[in-house]
């Protein structure tokens, strides 16, 4: 079945967006076993025929731009796998959406409404709500890949986190901040509100004080509003490097207000942070000049990696309209870690809620095919986040508004903060 490719508007309309998945295509285990006796069992989000994954995503709101990036990198890698059959050449996946307006009580609703319909979340949308739905996720046995970089889901053992923990960005650009302006610099933090935003800020200080630099002041952001005391703040206080963490409109509204006040520090952010309207919009000039990207992944493009190729041919084909930043790299790349799953899931016969999650612990690595650095994987004793990082600048000509600046940099540094 070739599932045609429809807009994220009429998707979301209609709850369910139909995709498949290709476990041979990526060369990725033997499944033939399973496929010859035909004897997994049906069971929540399983009926022999179908795999349905879900969605807890944010389709309103401020944070609706890059939650569905995210789906729209998703949707591309596993529409490119039907084409090619599905897993084991027979199970298709099918994607079941809910809006949680990134709102705990209804992420915790929409949870409980979805459970029983699908085998796992392919996407739960930012770091409040995987938290807030947790202890569910625990007590049912099912498996989440959350967009989060949240370091302790990295221990959880029924979560699969697809990229560098942000306190691991963090301390990796600090260091390469450190080495362009020098280690008497004054290091300040403005982050979103939220656990995420505290525990990065948590390793903030402890890289400062490992690398030796001075500690400035610290401010919190709201998801929106006027940020104009955050940023007097951090001006009056001289800060040298402003270490951000949140989401790509709080990243736009901070430099925003900084530019109109004409504070110009080297403000440095994950590159999960950078959205496709940031790419053309009146900022793009400051930002070339004071913004600095960080993350363990290449850019869109960057043909050195080798899953790239098909990476491009999926966006070209699925989602052309769509400006390939971060968010939607990771999208694909998290999408291929599910692949990797489920297909472990199909060689063990068992594609229940609880066999899922088994499956993600047999895995040695998540292998992104360098799109993304690879990440030794396991039981969560043995799971780490990948050694090596990028720095990204920014370019507005670029097709995605960022370009490689150095590449292959070792995390050393961060490999020694414990998560």
């Amino acid at each position: 079945m070739n599932v045609r490719h429809r807009s994220l508007r009429a998707a979301l309309g209609a709850g369910v967006i139909a995709a498949t998945l290709l476990t041979a295509a990526c060369g990725r285990g033997d499944t033939s076993s399973a496929a010859a006796s035909g004897s997994i069992p049906n069971g929540p989000g399983f009926d022999g025929q179908t795999i349905t994954l879900g969605v807890l995503g944010v389709t309103s709101g401020a944070l609706a731009e890059p939650a569905g990036t995210i789906l729209e990198g998703q949707q591309a890698y596993y529409n490119a796998l039907n084409d090619r059959g599905g897993i084991d050449g027979k199970y298709k996946v099918k994607l079941v959406i809910r809006d949680t307006a990134y709102d705990p009580a209804k992420v915790i609703q929409e949870y409980n409404s979805t459970k029983d319909q699908v085998a796992a979340y392919t996407q739960v949308f930012g770091t409040a709500m995987e938290y807030a739905i947790l202890p569910d996720l625990k007590s049912d046995q099912v498996l989440t890949a959350p967009s989060s970089a949240e370091g302790p889901f990295l221990k959880e053992k029924g979560i699969v986190l697809t990229t560098a923990p942000a306190e691991v960005d963090t301390i990796n650009g600090l260091e390469w901040a450190l080495k362009q302006k020098g280690k008497d610099s004054t290091v300040c933090y403005a982050a979103m509100e939220g656990a995420l935003g505290k525990s990065t800020g948590k390793a903030l200080d402890w890289a400062i004080d490992k690398l030796g630099a001075t500690k400035g002041v610290s401010v919190t952001l709201p998801v929106t509003g006027d940020y104009t005391p955050q940023v007097q703040q951090l001006s009056g206080a001289k800060c040298d490097i402003v270490m951000t963490k949140g989401s790509g409109v709080v990243l736009t509204n901070l430099l925003g207000k900084a530019s109109q006040i004409g504070f110009t520090p080297q403000w440095m952010a994950p590159a999960s942070d950078w959205i496709p309207s940031m790419k053309d919009s009146p900022l793009k000039d400051y930002l070339a000049k004071h913004l600095v990207l960080v993350k363990d992944s290449t850019v869109y493009g960057d043909q050195a990696a080798a899953g790239m190729k098909d990476l491009v041919a999926a966006h070209d084909k699925y989602s052309p309209k769509v400006t390939p930043v971060w968010l939607y790299t990771n999208g694909y790349s998290t999408a291929m870690a599910m692949d990797q799953v489920l297909t472990q899931a199909v060689k063990n016969e068992d594609l229940s809620h609880a066999g899922i999650v088994d499956a993600s612990n047999q895995l040695s690595q998540l292998d992104f095919q360098g799109i993304q650095g690879s990440m030794p994987w396991g039981t969560p004793d043995k799971r780490k986040p990948s050694s090596t990082y990028y720095i990204i600048g920014i370019d507005p000509a670029s097709t995605t508004g960022m370009a490689v600046k150095e590449s292959g940099l070792k995390a050393d540094i961060a490999m020694e903060y414990p998560l």
